[in-house]
């Protein structure tokens, strides 16, 4: 009981983004392993694919109170294949019995609870809460096994528990459920959370069915690269050939510049774009406008909406925790990228005085202001407390792209300073593109 209710909070997911975490160095780290985690210390793993046996889970058989149980189990059967595919990966997992739900507690029973019969999570409010918990229980101390030199504690039980309340929010939808189930099996099969953090300055990892916060984007039961990596680190092995394009992108992975096999700039990036020439499409590049990654400063609390009616108008809003400084005459350049290709390129914007301003650079005691000008494009730079700088940027016309995004990077160069940041996109009604940070 102490592991399952020590287990459940990792595995929460806000249905909307939680408050910022704390602010990240402006500076972004390149690293060169898999940034997926496991859960627990040592870590638990299922011993049934080292004999030959798929780990059965049982299902509550209700449903989803909004859903119904024909969806609900089309999501479910959906997330266990989605893991059980998993090329290099032995783990099979299939859909037990039909049977009562019970309370997450460690009573040999492997199952998915819908509707949090017995009260284990908070009710949801204005459709914002934990969507559901997961987790798992091992055999103790008693019963290990050891994968590449590393322990691992026998999982025997895993269990998911679903949110009551949510059933009327729009986005609760099959997909949707879908998504969420195969996060939480990530999690009843010993993956922890790819990341934590907000402002993540890995694409790769913010795109992972493992993040910690739930896309909504659409992609129902998927497993992205940093996810396979985990499985196929756990449970090594598997019959199926090796996978030569592990993200789908219609490019092999010997020839792709975000290569699914790498757990950290595996991502779809079909257009294969690359503007600073490093050899790493822009996707996934930690600085797509600069060949030096090291330098190149983090955008925090982006926020990209665009309008497609009309003209179309694309709106972004960003910060930098770190010094403005002065670009007297610099040019300034603002890239947004898709897989598909490039959304926007402001490349040509120059330094104008802006209103108010006798000169191009405008200052005051206590504020520090640039405005760069190109062909319908405003960027403006501001100063703010105590030591950072705010970005607006103001585009029309804007042509939003035909195939919705799902993850987006947007790029700042400013001189010779530039910045990034990778974005969650979500479908809404009034925006043909919604994106965050």
């Amino acid at each position: 009981i102490a592991r399952a209710v020590a287990t459940a909070p990792a595995a929460s997911e806000p249905a909307t983004a939680p408050a910022r975490a704390p602010r990240q160095s402006p500076v972004t780290h390149v690293v060169s392993v898999g940034a997926f985690t496991f859960m627990d210390r040592p870590s638990g793993r299922w011993h049934q694919p080292d004999v030959g046996e798929p780990v059965v889970i049982d299902v509550d058989s209700t449903g989803d109170a909004g859903l119904g149980p024909e969806a609900s189990m089309a999501a479910v059967d959906a997330a266990l294949a989605a893991w059980t595919q998993v090329s290099g990966a032995s783990i099979v997992l299939q859909r037990g019995v039909a049977a009562a739900p019970m309370p997450m507690l460690c009573d040999g029973i492997s199952q998915i609870v819908f509707n949090d019969p017995y009260g284990e999570i908070p009710n949801p409010g204005r459709c914002s809460g934990v969507l559901a918990i997961g987790g798992y229980c091992t055999a103790g101390k008693s019963e290990i096994d050891v994968i590449d030199g590393v322990q691992y504690r026998r999982i025997i039980e895993g269990n998911i528990t679903f949110s009551n309340g949510f059933a009327k929010c729009p986005f609760w939808t099959e997909a949707n459920l879908a998504e969420i189930t195969t996060h939480e099996i990530g999690h009843a099969i010993g993956i922890g959370h790819a990341s934590e953090t907000d402002d993540e300055p890995l694409a790769a990892l913010k795109d992972a069915t493992m993040y910690y916060r739930a896309h909504f984007d659409g992609r129902g039961a998927s497993v992205r690269p940093d996810d396979a990596a985990a499985a196929r680190a756990l449970y090594p092995g598997g019959t199926e050939p090796p996978d030569e394009d592990i993200d789908r992108d219609g490019v092999p992975d010997i020839a792709d510049n975000c290569p699914g096999s790498d757990p950290v700039r595996g991502l779809a990036n079909p257009a294969q774009t690359d503007l600073d020439g490093d050899g790493v499409g822009d996707l996934c590049d930690p600085c797509p406008l600069a060949a030096d990654d090291a330098s190149c400063g983090q955008l925090l609390g982006s926020r990209v909406r665009a309008r497609d009616r009309g003209l179309g108008l694309l709106q972004w809003s960003a910060e930098v925790d770190a010094p403005m400084g002065d670009a007297d005459g610099a040019a300034a350049r603002v890239v947004l990228v898709s897989g598909d290709g490039v959304l926007l390129d402001s490349a040509g914007s120059t330094e104008r005085p802006g209103r108010g301003h006798g000169k191009a650079l405008g200052r005051s005691k206590n504020r520090h202001r640039m405005k760069f000008r190109g062909a319908g494009t405003t960027l403006s730079l501001g100063s703010a407390r105590p030591s950072g700088f705010r970005v607006r940027l103001r585009v029309r016309p804007f042509l939003a792209p035909a195939a919705p995004a799902s993850l987006v990077v947007i790029a700042l160069q400013v001189g010779e300073e530039s910045y990034t940041a990778p974005l969650i996109c979500r479908p809404k009604a009034r925006f043909a593109l919604a994106c965050t940070s």
